[in-house]
């Protein structure tokens, strides 16, 4: 019976069964993603992790993808997306402006309240004994 799996890549729901008909048991790579784009960007990110490619060859070939989605997605290969490719997580300025209100009401209630006026004397007032 196929199963339902997520994608490690881009969090796209698909199922797959090794034993299934209908279903290659040789792409046993669909174990961990959907599809063969999703299987060379995990490929990349383990060989750029295991340190097998340096940054900037990193880079290039993630440049040549679309990551609008898969950035988005929250997926576990988004930190070290971003890392290869210098993004920084800052906010936009208009996403700090269109922040939503908070509209607080306060009550003015009027309370009796006795205060005690007690006296200090400054150490000035003091008489200091040399």
């Amino acid at each position: 019976m196929a199963k339902e799996r997520r994608c490690f890549v881009c969090l796209k729901t698909y199922t797959y069964c090794p034993n299934c008909q209908g279903y290659d048991p040789a792409e046993t790579w669909k174990f961990l993603v959907h599809d063969k784009t999703c299987l060379e960007l995990y490929n990349l990110w383990q060989s750029y992790r295991g340190g097998e490619i340096s940054k900037d060859d990193a880079a290039t070939v993630l440049k040549s993808f679309d990551l609008t989605n898969i950035l988005a997605s929250g997926s576990p290969v988004v930190d070290v997306f971003k890392e290869i490719l210098d993004i920084k997580d800052t906010p936009k300025i208009e996403e700090v402006l269109d922040e939503p209100k908070v509209e607080t009401k306060v009550e003015n209630k009027k309370e009796d309240v006795k205060t005690e006026e007690k006296t200090v004397k400054s150490h000035k007032q003091f008489n200091h004994k040399k």
